[in-house]
């Protein structure tokens, strides 16, 4: 394709959503994130949780104003995989869609500010992206069922949500042969992590050499600079 109707698609993820090359200043919003399909948990961060039929720019969405989206990722669905996450250019993450096991890493009091609208009242859901803190700038992120987990440009991992898989990477999952959980909030009868915490048993092993991350409903793969391979 040639000329100035040529478009370029750096990504297309299952969430429904992809990415293109903001327009330049010129443009009312470097948001370059499109959104479409089912939204009941707030997964495509619209401010709503209207499903899309078509493709949706979400230059309405105030957030995205000024920041340039370089990767979207969405949750892996089994139990409370209704989530997404984008990783900014300036390195920022931002989470936003269903937050039941603090798979969003946004922090408690964020997580139980707002409710589904179907379901379950005890789902808790956020519609629009909130900023994850406490995280360095980050590489790369990954979302699995209940957890999710990030690169950051310091070569290290984080990891948040729930615990009980091993999937925070701190060497906690709830019981023996882990270890004990600690510094997670109680819910219930669950302990879980609402915001990123460095994966202490993951880069005790590795160090600091992650370079990117993906994940399955209850894995996670980690690139590393050794060797070229994966752990």
């Amino acid at each position: 394709m040639g000329g100035s109707r040529s478009r370029v698609v750096i990504q297309l993820v299952l969430a429904c959503m992809l990415v293109q090359p903001h327009k330049g200043s010129g443009h009312v919003s470097e948001a370059n994130l499109f959104v479409w399909g089912a939204n009941e948990r707030g997964q495509l961060g619209a401010g709503s949780d209207e499903k899309k039929i078509g493709p949706t720019l979400l230059d309405s969405v105030q957030f995205y104003n000024g920041l340039n989206i370089s990767r979207v990722v969405a949750g892996v669905p089994r139990s409370s995989g209704e989530a997404s996450i984008i990783v900014t250019s300036e390195g920022k993450l931002a989470a936003f869609g269903d937050c039941t096991f603090a798979n969003l890493g946004v922090g408690y009091d964020r997580c139980y500010t707002q409710s589904c609208s179907v379901g379950s009242p005890t789902v808790q859901c956020q519609s629009q992206p909130s900023l994850l803190p406490d995280l360095p700038a980050a590489l790369d992120a990954a979302l699995g069922d209940t957890f999710g987990v990030a690169v950051g440009r310091d070569g290290f991992v984080y990891g948040w949500g729930d615990p009980s898989k091993g999937c925070v990477g701190n060497g906690c999952c709830g019981s023996p042969p882990c270890a004990a959980c600690s510094g997670c909030t109680v819910v219930g009868s669950e302990c879980l992590y609402y915001t990123p915490e460095p994966s202490t048993a993951v880069n005790a092993t590795i160090g600091p050499t992650a370079t990117s991350v993906d994940a399955g409903a209850d894995f996670v793969l980690v690139r590393s600079s050794i060797g070229g391979g994966s752990l």
